[in-house]
């Protein structure tokens, strides 16, 4: 996972180091909503709708159901910035845009291959501290596994952590419990939503620690 410092690093110099813009952005929503590479890539406008963004079925290779996101106040102006740069290349290609937020080529969304190859290309630039060793180094799903590892830091329940980050509830509880927690999946992601900026500014992330667990119950 990324340490605070990372990222930190990969926040603010994401859009400035080389990257394209909307692959910067992409790599940011994968940090903020804690959803696979993939599907953040291959996000389209249809799937939104308000303050919920709904992954379906069929583009979740690990799963066979939807997922319901909530969109934090930072998602939704990373979402808002894709748009504002599509509309800036459309125009210059003259061409309908295709639905994709995040889009690679015309017509087609960013890959998860060039997902990683652009991490590892300007890593540096975004505070890459693994060891020289390749293996070392952090990659778009890295981004995911340090959210999760920060929804625990933001005292989120587990099994509802695991539920914002897309995975299955095993056993008998995920079989007899359909319930979509909605409030409780728009609490963990509204107090990482705030830790991150708090990491991003360099504030201490645990200053407020109290106030998120008293907002997670309030959510219950």
């Amino acid at each position: 996972m990324l340490d605070h410092d990372e990222i930190r690093d990969f926040w603010t110099n994401s859009e400035t180091c080389g990257l394209h813009r909307l692959t910067a952005l992409c790599l940011k929503l994968v940090l903020v909503t804690g959803q696979r590479p993939g599907e953040v890539a291959g996000m389209r406008e249809d799937e939104t709708s308000g303050r919920w963004w709904t992954i379906p079925a069929s583009r979740r290779g690990k799963t066979e159901t939807d997922q319901a996101v909530y969109l934090t106040d930072t998602a939704m102006q990373i979402i808002a910035d894709a748009k504002t740069e599509l509309e800036r290349l459309h125009k210059r290609r003259e061409e309908q845009r295709s639905g994709f937020i995040f889009e690679g080529r015309p017509g087609a969304p960013i890959k998860n291959t060039g997902l990683a190859q652009a991490v590892l290309r300007v890593r540096e630039a975004l505070g890459d501290r693994g060891v020289t060793d390749e293996r070392g180094r952090w990659r778009p799903h890295d981004l995911r596994r340090t959210m999760r590892t920060e929804l625990s830091a933001c005292k989120v329940r587990p099994d509802i952590a695991e539920i914002v980050t897309g995975h299955v509830i095993p056993g008998i509880r995920g079989v007899y419990d359909r319930h979509d927690f909605k409030d409780e999946r728009q609490a963990a992601l509204e107090a990482w939503d705030a830790r991150l900026s708090r990491i991003v500014t360099g504030q201490d992330p645990d200053a407020a620690r109290a106030n998120n667990v008293l907002r997670l119950e309030v959510a219950k």
